[in-house]
């Protein structure tokens, strides 16, 4: 494998992993688990943006140089940024229902 693509997997898991218990520090202040879970999904989402534009992390670039086609394609660094974060928000739902099953000692199948 290319180096630079275990890295962006390395990277990609690391963001979603910070999104994820980001969002489980902000649930953690309902108590009542009043809030649905489009909310969580959609504050993933949200929290990703926010640290990919914050961090300025732009991993869209550095795909598009790996695949040999799109070596000149250019996406704008905003945009880059946001559709990371987007990519972390949707990362950051599977890492949240691992580390339940890991947290709640369960080997069966990954659900909500």
């Amino acid at each position: 494998m290319n180096p630079e693509v275990g890295a962006l997997i390395a990277l990609f898991i690391a963001g979603s992993l910070v999104v994820t218990k980001t969002i489980d520090f902000i649930r953690a202040f309902d108590k009542n688990y009043a809030a649905p879970i489009w909310v969580w999904i959609g504050g993933s989402f949200l929290v990703g943006i926010a640290y990919t534009l914050g961090w300025h992390v732009n991993y869209v670039d550095a795909v598009t140089h790996l695949v040999p086609a799109l070596v000149n394609a250019h996406i704008g660094t905003h945009t880059g940024e946001v559709l990371t974060g987007l990519a972390f928000g949707a990362g950051a739902d599977f890492w949240h229902k691992v580390l339940a099953n890991i947290s709640a000692g369960t080997t069966k199948k990954l659900t909500n």
